[in-house]
């Protein structure tokens, strides 16, 4: 593994990253985590075939490699209701998978801010 590749797997690991998504932004957070329970569901994925040679579900979202957790996040972000502007566009902006943790945060913070001014009527 790369130093690069290293650094990126601290930046977006469960204790450095998710925990922290979870705990700033939990009703975005909730809806991506329904979410990857179904996604891992899917019969075209695969989920435990691929991550889990006993055939259970213990190989958690934040485990996987990184690049996969990207890809994964950005077929979410597809399926919400007009969100991958939020999140495509600052990238194509800054242009530098160094930067994609920041994206990400950037996306659930302002996720987080859509549904709180729909859920308040403004």
């Amino acid at each position: 593994m790369s130093e690069q590749d290293m650094k990126r797997s601290r930046l977006m690991n469960k204790a450095n990253f998710w925990n922290e998504i979870a705990e700033k932004f939990p009703r975005q957070f909730k809806i991506f985590a329904e979410w990857i329970d179904r996604y891992k569901k899917k019969p075209e994925i695969e989920w435990n075939y691929l991550f889990d040679e006993g055939g259970k579900d213990r190989t958690k979202f934040h485990d996987i490699p990184i690049g996969m957790q990207i890809g994964v996040f950005i077929e979410f972000v597809s399926e919400q209701e007009d969100s991958l502007f939020f999140f495509i566009d600052p990238l194509r902006s800054k242009g530098d998978f160094n930067n994609i943790p920041n994206v990400m945060r950037d996306w659930f913070e302002a996720s987080e801010y859509r549904l709180k001014t729909r859920k308040n009527g403004e």
